[in-house]
């Protein structure tokens, strides 16, 4: 069975993800592969003419040089999601068959941010949105990014807001920053998704 997680900035995804690795979930991070993505010359060439050599650092391209021009060009934002959202949906759909054909997992797990917004969301068969208030969202976005912690507004308003995807998701999971709460939480919906 296929699972998205969705959610805004900072609402706690990953976690959630941990989550269903720990019951023995294969999970995949959608940011990882465009970490991934990014490396292969044929995309670098792409995203360097999109936005020009200066988002180079060392022959390799600077993720943050990315985002401050990025998050301040709309326009060259909806193009470098045009390079990236169908290369991304691609891999996701390959190494959903790699996983199927080994039969070790009941459930592929696949963390997507954007997953209404790039018009993934038919690929999967269910799909669970991770919500957070604003504030704390915010708070932990500042720790874990501090020297981009002021692109935290430019970020969320390029997404859907939270109560969108919440509608939208067919699972819901409230996050205010409490484990044990979340654990209870996702226990009761994993039941759920596995009967």
């Amino acid at each position: 069975m296929k699972v998205a997680i969705t959610g805004g900035l900072s609402t706690g995804k990953s976690t959630v993800g941990s989550l269903f690795r720990d019951m023995g979930a294969y999970v995949l991070d959608t940011d990882d592969i465009v970490h991934q993505l990014i490396k292969t010359p044929h995309v670098q060439s792409q995203i360097t003419q999109l936005l020009g050599p200066q988002i180079l650092q060392d022959g390799s391209i600077s993720r943050q040089k990315v985002a401050q021009i990025v998050f301040n060009d709309p326009k060259k934002l909806d193009h470098l999601e045009k390079i990236l959202h169908p290369l991304v949906r691609e891999e996701v759909e390959k190494e959903f068959k790699e996983i199927y054909r080994e039969k070790k997992w009941t459930l592929f797990v696949v963390e997507i941010p954007l997953l209404f917004e790039s018009k993934s969301d038919q690929f999967y068969d269910v799909t669970l949105a991770v919500v957070s208030p604003s504030s704390v969202c915010e708070e932990r976005y500042a720790r874990m990014h501090p020297l981009t912690a002021k692109n935290y507004r430019l970020r969320a308003q390029r997404q859907l807001s939270q109560e969108e995807k919440a509608k939208r998701a067919k699972y819901v999971l409230q996050n205010d920053g409490n484990l044990a709460k979340l654990k209870e939480a996702f226990n009761k919906i994993y039941l759920q998704i596995i009967q």
